[in-house]
């Protein structure tokens, strides 16, 4: 989706609706014993992006290469939290975590955000990658 669908579909698109935003590599479906690779975002999730972590529509289109591209780590069961490096663009590190919604079986993104060196540093070193492998 381009920047102005994000600010259309937030403004105006239905709370229930799930948006496919990227997709997860299939070692990583496994983990999370998921019935699919495809990732999706829900609408108040967006807003949680948006106006808590101050994430611009312009940046939406990271969260795929997050998941697809980033280092992920186990989280809470049934979560995962990618962390990936921005470097053409953003110069900026971004976070995304994950689930596998018990109930429905739909893989979530539950947050995107920008996260600082350091914090990555600390996190990584806490929990070994488990992606790529």
């Amino acid at each position: 989706m381009y920047p102005r669908d994000w600010k259309k579909w937030l403004a105006t698109g239905s709370p229930d609706k799930l948006v496919d935003i990227a997709q997860l590599p299939k070692p990583l479906q496994v983990y999370l014993n998921a019935p699919s690779e495809k990732v999706f975002m829900r609408r108040d999730y967006v807003q949680k992006a948006v106006t808590k972590h101050a994430i611009p529509f312009e940046h939406f289109y990271l969260i795929a290469d997050t998941i697809g591209r980033g280092q992920a780590i186990p989280d809470k069961p049934g979560h995962l939290t990618f962390f990936y490096f921005d470097n053409p663009d953003t110069q900026r590190w971004f976070q995304a975590s994950i689930k596998c919604c018990a109930a429905t079986r739909v893989n979530v993104v539950t947050t995107f955000f920008h996260q600082n060196q350091s914090e990555v540093r600390r996190r990584l070193r806490r929990v070994a990658p488990i992606w790529p492998a």
